[in-house]
């Protein structure tokens, strides 16, 4: 038997010189949030409202100008929409009556309602294979000329385990790649852990860290736990940009509406924009996750204690801690106020099993 062999030649790096690379000008469809041939992520909480912002994003977009839709007035040009929304929102009975009653311009709004082998069912999920498929019959089916894609939820494009780096990392390159190819933004929409209160905003997002590493825009959504009849229920916040300076977001919350349509009068929901805030995102999610008046005395209480106690000397953790019992000051709430206080905390030098001395910042 002959044996065959194949040759397998080694590969090539290649390498291109800075000043020989054409610098293009990105392309802002809306500011700050949606950049052409870019992704885009969007993580909230389950009923925060994530569908909504969507609504108001497509809104905008297909309308253009400064719709009232989305809070920032930037006017931008009308353009094309392509939604993925799998089987969590139903077209005809969820997304469709939210862009009415937004006030979309539904002529400029598609739905993709999955992909189909000859002789199979259709299947609403993709891959990094189907990338040529799914570009060419949009183009044959709705034309040109798109401007953005929202994927809601992300999973659709996740081939395996959705907690796995790997799988989660080649579906966003996939997305990213879509993103070039088609020559629109994504916006890919995911979920937060069940924790989220408190973490810097980026943490909040379940699932590997490719998410916040490969979006080159990473927008989160939280609820404001001390909303009343005259305050916002959720707030949006810019968590990263890799074009622009992070930060920024506002308060909004979703009241009863009316759209209309060729039947008449329909009743729906839409977002109403509130606060503008500034700033970083883990400011404004403080801000407004900032805890009740009751825990923020304690709180105080316990900073002014560690002050009046450090103050031009270092104590033992175990004495600290005994006199904070005696004021009525828990072990839980000393530990939060010395790491806002950035009290330093060092081994006792020079003794085998040495205390832990803390002393204030300079």
């Amino acid at each position: 038997m002959v044996k065959k062999i194949y040759f397998q030649p080694n590969r090539v790096a290649i390498v291109e010189r800075a000043d020989r690379i054409p610098v293009t000008a990105q392309e802002v469809i809306l500011k700050d949030i949606l950049i052409r041939r870019k992704l885009t992520i969007l993580a909230g909480p389950s009923q925060s409202g994530k569908g909504h912002v969507e609504a108001a994003l497509a809104c905008r977009v297909s309308v253009g100008g400064s719709h009232p839709s989305w809070p920032d007035k930037t006017p931008n040009r009308p353009g094309k929409v392509l939604i993925c929304s799998g089987y969590e929102d139903d077209p005809s009975d969820t997304f469709i009556p939210r862009l009415q009653t937004a006030g979309a311009n539904l002529a400029n709004i598609f739905f993709f309602r999955g992909l189909q082998e000859f002789g199979k069912s259709v299947k609403n999920n993709f891959g990094p294979s189907d990338v040529e498929a799914i570009v060419r019959a949009i183009s044959v089916q709705c034309g040109n000329g798109f401007d953005v894609l929202i994927v809601d939820p992300v999973f659709q494009a996740i081939e395996g385990d959705s907690a796995s780096q790997s799988a989660v990392t080649r579906a966003l390159n996939n997305l990213a790649a879509i993103a070039i190819r088609m020559n629109v933004a994504v916006l890919a929409v995911t979920h937060v852990v069940k924790a989220a209160r408190g973490r810097d905003s980026l943490a909040r997002i379940a699932g590997p860290l490719a998410y916040a590493t490969i979006g080159r825009s990473v927008w989160v959504t939280a609820h404001n736990p001390h909303r009343n009849s005259e305050s916002f229920d959720y707030v949006l916040v810019n968590a990263k940009s890799s074009n622009s300076k992070p930060g920024g977001g506002w308060g909004y919350s979703i009241v009863d509406a009316i759209g209309y349509d060729e039947f008449g009068p329909q009743e729906g929901s839409v977002i109403r924009w509130d606060e503008r805030f500034s700033g970083r995102a883990e400011e404004t999610l403080q801000q407004v996750e900032r805890c009740s008046h009751k825990k923020a005395e304690t709180r105080e209480k316990a900073e002014n204690f560690l002050i009046s106690e450090l103050k031009g000397k270092s104590v033992p953790y175990p004495d600290i801690l005994l006199r904070a019992a005696n004021q009525g000051i828990s072990s839980g709430t000393l530990v939060r106020a010395k790491k806002i206080l950035g009290v330093i905390s060092a081994k006792e030098t020079g003794v085998k099993h040495g205390r832990s001395i803390w002393s204030l910042p300079n």
